[in-house]
This record gives C-alpha cells, sequence and structure tokens, in this order.
C-alpha cells in the first residue's frame, strides 16, 4: 500500500502520486485518466482529505489478470484506482473518510461515466470510464 499526504486543497502530481500511479509488478505502465484525477480532488476538497492510501492505480494486463481484475479493466487504462482517503488529526492521529458519505456525493454530483465500488476498511474503488454509460455502483463490504 502506498501512502500519500497533502499539505492544501489541491492534488498535484508530485512524484509520491506518479510514483503511485505505476502499475505494482513493476513494468513502469502509468497512464493518467485526468478526469479521475479531478473525481478524486473533487472527493479530497469535499471531505477535507489529508491522506490518501492507495493499493491499486494502473495495472498492466498481465499485473490485472494475476489480482483477478475483470478483463478491461479501466484500472488497465490508468482510469481506476482503488483506495482509502483519511483525514489527518492534529494529534496525529487519522480517520477513515466514511465510504458512504463518498457513495452519495459521488452519485449526486457524477450520474454519468463514473465507477465506485465499496471494500472492508474504507478501501474505495473509484473509476472514471471516458467512453460514458451510467455509473455504476457495489458494494463488497
Amino acid at each position: 500500500m502506498k501512502k500519500l499526504t497533502r499539505s492544501d486543497a489541491e492534488i498535484t502530481l508530485s512524484k509520491p502520486l506518479l510514483g503511485a500511479i505505476e502499475c505494482n509488478c513493476g513494468c513502469g505502465q502509468k497512464e493518467i485518466n485526468v478526469n479521475l484525477i479531478l473525481l478524486m480532488n473533487d472527493i479530497i476538497v469535499e471531505f477535507g482529505v489529508s491522506v490518501l492510501y492507495i493499493t491499486s492505480w494502473n495495472r498492466c494486463g498481465h499485473h490485472n489478470a494475476l489480482v483477478g481484475g475483470v478483463e478491461n479493466s479501466l484500472h488497465t487504462y490508468g482510469g481506476a484506482v482503488d483506495v482509502v482517503f483519511a483525514t489527518k488529526h492534529e494529534d496525529g492521529s487519522e480517520s477513515i473518510v466514511d465510504v458512504d458519505d463518498v457513495l452519495q456525493h459521488v452519485l449526486s454530483k457524477y450520474p454519468k461515466n463514473v465507477e465506485i465500488g465499496l471494500y472492508s476498511k474504507g478501501r474505495i474503488h473509484l473509476g472514471y470510464d471516458s467512453k460514458g454509460g451510467d455509473t455504476k455502483t457495489w458494494d463488497e463490504r
């Protein structure tokens, strides 16, 4: 898991973020879907997120198959990320942003082009499909 922090309300493609974008197998694939970045930034600003725990972003076809990803996954195009959004408090503790709140926010603002899946421990699959279509959701908690 890759941990990223930010100190302001805007996410930038810093070296740590660029490193988190790359496929975990080490092949170097690092495609970026700008709309996914904007969607993530919207959530970051809306919920005061200061820490991102990214478990998966880009996946080459081989790595996607190894982890059991679906064929033609948005991960293989840089269009999806598995992430935990958290806030860091003054005392140094962290709290995970409520996934149901994130789901409701996304559904209210993005009726098209988005996929959002909810998993245990606050992990969210967030995807942006530039090909269009209704927003897709699932809950595997």
